[in-house]
């Protein structure tokens, strides 16, 4: 039977807060809080390998409430602040962006907070105002101890600024972002089956040509990532699709990509099962509608 099943992560939050609310002192409750974080982590695995993306979509407003609940409890919990900021972004991207832009935007946007609280502490809103060169120079200091946090914080942010680009406001940002991005390919290329190269190859092909786009680079960042993953890894071939194939206006190989996902089985790689469903519904869904694309 699947862990998630033997590990439900709402009676097991629920009884994480009850504890805490029972433990008289901030200092208790605190202490109780923090007992729970190898539950969360063993909770997120369930939640990877679990291949039925229904109840996970239900279950995930529960997640998110129940974190913000434990981070309240203990505001300076890394663990706790890393979970959120993976869950946030994850919730946006797979559940809500396609329906709600304005509600994917706030996710994005408080994932990336609750990321930059675990990399930089309290101080985290006044790194934000912080000359670009001297922003840089503290994610330089980020050690490769960080980079779960750091790895979520870069999608957050990113996504955040993708989605909210009529903003001028938001073009400030694209800067910072990319300097999280740059310092996660850094530490560590391998990370989450190669996606900082993923990370970059959709920022390369995003980009216009004129403000550092480069469609050499992009996709070379995504093969790589590709072959880091051992070709298992299947968001590296939708977002090679959705940003480089549909940018260059190569509907062959957008095609060709997609394809590759809907026919690859759904347990390819069992510690992800809910990533690669995700991406099998999406491909399913762009392939329906190719001629929208190009």
């Amino acid at each position: 039977m699947n862990r998630f099943f033997r590990l439900p992560i709402v009676p097991l939050l629920a009884a994480v807060l009850i504890t805490a609310s029972f433990s008289g002192c901030s200092l208790y409750r605190r202490l109780a809080v923090d007992l729970g974080s190898p539950i969360v982590d063993q909770m997120k695995d369930s939640f990877n390998a679990n291949c039925d993306i229904a109840i996970i979509k239900d279950s995930m407003p529960f997640t998110l409430a129940g974190l913000s609940g434990l981070i309240d409890s203990s505001p300076n919990n890394t663990r706790y602040l890393t979970h959120a900021a993976n869950a946030y972004f994850a919730y946006a991207f797979a559940f809500v962006e396609l329906g709600d832009l304005v509600r994917a935007r706030g996710m994005y946007l408080k994932g990336r907070d609750y990321g930059l609280r675990a990399l930089f502490g309290k101080k985290y809103a006044e790194y934000l105002e912080l000359p670009i060169e001297e922003f840089e120079a503290k994610v330089k200091k980020i050690k490769k101890g960080d980079i779960a946090p750091l790895f979520w914080t870069t999608l957050s942010w990113l996504n955040y600024i993708r989605v909210n680009l009529g903003d001028l406001r938001t073009y400030v940002e694209i800067p910072r972002a990319e300097a999280l991005a740059r310092r996660l390919l850094e530490l560590d290329e391998t990370y989450f089956f190669g996606t900082p190269h993923t990370i970059m190859g959709c920022y390369y092909a995003a980009q216009p040509d004129a403000s550092g786009g480069d469609p050499v680079k992009a996709k070379a960042h995504f093969e790589k990532a590709i072959e880091i993953s051992e070709s298992k890894f299947m968001m590296h071939y939708l977002l090679y699709a959705q940003f480089y194939a549909v940018r260059q206006q190569d509907k062959d190989l957008y095609v060709k990509l997609l394809t590759h996902i809907r026919e690859t089985p759904e347990d390819i790689l069992p510690s992800h099962c809910a990533v690669t469903n995700l991406c099998k519904m999406r491909a399913w869904k762009y392939l329906k509608d190719v001629d929208s694309q190009f």
